[in-house]
């Protein structure tokens, strides 16, 4: 793969799998409510991200976008998640309501 795409998009990639595994890891506990926001990072972040990084993952087969278009928003968003990753605690939980589907 690095043959193919940017070391950039290649760390990218990674923190948007590493925020879907955060949310499928404790996704049992997001949906019943028993998970507490505040109790990891992690997964505060991943319910914060899950509907954003979805939108990016769902493109409609008639949404036009161009290789860089993409990787530039993916790279954006990826940011946006580490960014969330490394705000400080005391700032509150980055946490909003799961999306019921």
């Amino acid at each position: 793969m690095p043959q193919v795409v940017s070391a950039d998009c290649m760390a990218a990639t990674a923190t948007i799998r590493d925020v879907l595994a955060a949310y499928r890891e404790n996704e049992d506990l997001i949906l019943i409510g028993a998970y507490r926001p505040g109790s990891n990072r992690r997964v505060d972040v991943a319910i914060a991200m899950r509907d954003e990084v979805h939108r990016f993952l769902r493109q409609s087969p008639d949404d036009r976008c161009d290789l860089i278009a993409a990787q530039d928003f993916l790279l954006a968003l990826a940011g946006k998640c580490r960014a969330q990753l490394n705000t400080t605690v005391s700032n509150g939980p980055v946490v909003t309501a799961p999306n019921s589907q």
